[in-house]
């Protein structure tokens, strides 16, 4: 399931925005190439995604993990309150 790779051939050309200057036209008549990775073969628009993603489960994944294991080590943690506060207007 690879996607083929337009070529400079195939890809039609945008026309330049009216008073842009020359770097509106080289910009318009590039052709949008989805460069792959040579060692995976997989579009880095793709890959950049997929480790955007991992990282994040990671991070939520590390804090989350964090906060369950801190309320299991400590079960009075939040406990305190509850015993200790007072209704308003007393």
């Amino acid at each position: 399931m690879s996607a083929a790779v337009p070529s400079a051939e195939t890809t039609a050309t945008l026309p330049a925005p009216a008073g842009h200057g020359a770097a509106a036209t080289a910009l318009a008549a590039a052709p949008h190439v989805d460069e792959e990775r040579a060692a995976t073969s997989v579009p880095t628009g793709r890959l950049g995604i997929w480790w955007f993603l991992a990282s994040e489960i990671v991070i939520f994944g590390g804090l989350i993990t964090c906060y369950v294991l801190f309320r299991i080590r400590h079960p009075e943690w939040g406990s305190w309150p509850r015993t200790r506060s007072r209704p308003r207007g007393r």
